[in-house]
């Protein structure tokens, strides 16, 4: 829980704000603790992690959220399977990497606030405005898409017109794919210093970790 909070903090998701700041007749995000595992390709448990997520259910369409801007897209298994199958073709390297808190790296469309956290209680009279991103709201997938979406265009990436996960690069002899299921990310290239400079920038932008080599990808096994 305490990484959690520290991540918010660094990444400048929560302000703690006089109360007086919100609006007259705001009604305060609730929020709730979520712990879950995580596991290897194997189902092995790595370590143990918890979640700070919005009450999503508790937001009112129209006052908390657009109704038009909470679907975002995620990579489809047949794209996948292209991936793979052009990598064999075109003799690519494939790799993989995951960015962490990745929600937490997009700007809110609407600002919010909290009133509490469980576990970390404030003083009478301030709540936190909520800045970027929180898991469980219902414009949060939609806005870290758009963000990610940004960054990638803003590299020379070119995306797919019919998959809006899949993107492309080709220029100076360098060709390369990049799939993203979320906060998944596997790129394919035929020059490895490519993949080397555009991991860092993401780590650099985002908090990306190297998974190196591409063996799993969403529970499936690759064997090469």
């Amino acid at each position: 829980m305490e990484k959690e909070v520290a991540a918010m903090i660094e990444k400048d998701v929560l302000e703690l704000v006089p109360e007086s700041e919100m609006p007259p007749g705001t009604k305060p995000l609730e929020t709730m603790w979520r712990f879950q595992p995580k596991t290897d390709e194997f189902g092995n448990i790595l370590r143990f992690r918890s979640r700070l997520c919005g009450r999503g259910d508790k937001e009112v369409p129209g006052i908390d959220f657009s109704v038009l801007d909470t679907f975002s897209p995620v990579a489809r298994m047949a794209s996948f399977r292209m991936f793979i199958a052009l990598c064999e073709i075109l003799e690519l390297f494939a790799f993989q990497g995951d960015i962490d808190t990745a929600y937490l790296n997009a700007q809110k469309r609407l600002i919010q606030f909290i009133r509490c956290i469980a576990g970390f209680p404030l003083k009478p009279g301030w709540v936190y405005k909520v800045k970027r991103a929180l898991y469980g709201l219902h414009e949060s997938g939609r806005e870290w898409y758009d963000e990610l979406h940004g960054w990638l265009s803003a590299k020379g990436l070119r995306r797919s017109s019919t998959e809006p996960c899949l993107y492309f690069y080709e220029q100076d002899g360098v060709l390369a794919i990049v799939l993203v299921y979320v906060d998944d990310i596997i790129c394919a290239t035929n020059k490895e210093s490519w993949k080397t400079r555009f991991f860092a920038e993401l780590n650099q932008k985002y908090g990306l970790k190297d998974l190196g080599r591409l063996n799993n990808y969403l529970g499936i096994q690759v064997d090469w």
